[in-house]
């Protein structure tokens, strides 16, 4: 499909939260995902010049085409961040979060918030279109609460103001992540305009993406916390999607490729002590579910250098070899 000019595929990487900084989404990408998100960025932060801010915005190559997501509730802010941003860090999209349910962002107004002001979603996207010369997206969820669910609304006014895709997580705000995700909505959102409607909520395998694109003939799905330890349900889905089969999971062999790889990254983005302390929450993640799996994860969170974690993977793969 095409946002805009850019070439995408239907498979993307959901904004997270600590989540998807430049590593993960290098890895996201290798794995067959279509577009990457930052976490979202606080559109005050990037005019103020933070420096996390900074660097949780800056793109490698490896990763285009990658989305830009912003925050905030100012018109004239949030333009004026989506500006410095295509300057600044050339992102390939920049996308506005009408979505995230999260307390602290609802008291400043912004996030799920903009949904129960249709004349502030108005503004702050014409303005942010006005400002840039990248395609434009929007990321909403189903409403405010289950009396309000005017996503086909919203994602109407985002295709009038100029918009070129929308994602739909298919709960309200007031839902947060709890409940089960309402695909119907996302079918209602995608009957009423003609751009891109991307499904999100309750993604958790190949079949799931099938079946929502089934259910909601929606353009692409976008995937959050099941790529967790798990990014390659990306190409897991794309062989589903083209063959109906279920292909294999990953191996020792390659989770270790994988998670060397990122915390290889993630040391050169943020030193070594704090990589690597970062990077034992994935780690941790990456093991769910294996023989051992709790011990290794012990022994993950003690980790303190890349000497560590090249040490543990010896022992690990000595018990394997051992075992079999």
């Amino acid at each position: 499909m095409k946002i805009g000019n850019i070439e995408v595929s239907n498979l993307w990487l959901a904004p997270m939260a600590g989540i998807t900084e430049s590593p993960f989404r290098v890895i996201a990408r290798q794995m067959g995902a279509g577009l990457v998100f930052t976490e979202m960025l606080s559109a005050e932060g990037i005019i103020r010049n933070n420096q996390k801010t900074a660097m949780l915005a800056r793109i490698r190559d490896e990763e285009r085409p990658a989305a830009l997501q912003i925050f905030g509730w100012k018109p004239e802010q949030m333009a004026e961040a989506a500006r410095m941003s295509q300057e600044k860090f050339h992102p390939d999209i920049i996308d506005l979060n009408f979505g995230c349910p999260a307390r602290k962002i609802l008291r400043s107004r912004a996030g799920s918030a903009i949904l129960k002001d249709k004349n502030l979603a108005k503004e702050i996207i014409l303005a942010v279109k006005k400002s840039v010369n990248i395609p434009v997206t929007v990321k909403i969820r189903s409403g405010w609460d289950d009396k309000t669910l005017n996503a086909p609304e919203i994602a109407a006014l985002a295709q009038e103001c100029g918009a070129e895709a929308i994602t739909v997580h298919a709960r309200t705000a007031l839902q947060r992540f709890s409940g089960k995700a309402d695909w119907s909505v996302i079918r209602q959102v995608q009957e009423g305009v003609s751009i891109p409607v991307i499904g999100n909520g309750d993604v958790k395998s190949p079949e799931d993406v099938k079946r929502m694109m089934d259910e909601t003939r929606c353009a692409g799905v976008m995937i959050g916390r099941a790529v967790l330890g798990n990014p390659w349900i990306f190409s897991m889905a794309k062989e589903y999607l083209a063959t109906g089969k279920f292909p294999s999971c990953p191996d020792f062999k390659e989770i270790k490729r994988v998670v060397l790889l990122q915390a290889g990254m993630m040391v050169e983005m943020k030193g070594e002590k704090r990589g690597i302390k970062e990077m034992r929450k994935f780690a941790a993640w990456y093991f769910r579910g294996f023989p051992g799996a709790s011990v290794l994860r012990q022994t993950l969170n003690r980790m303190e250098t890349m000497e560590d974690l090249h040490r543990i993977f010896s022992i690990e793969e000595s018990r394997l070899f051992t075992a079999a």
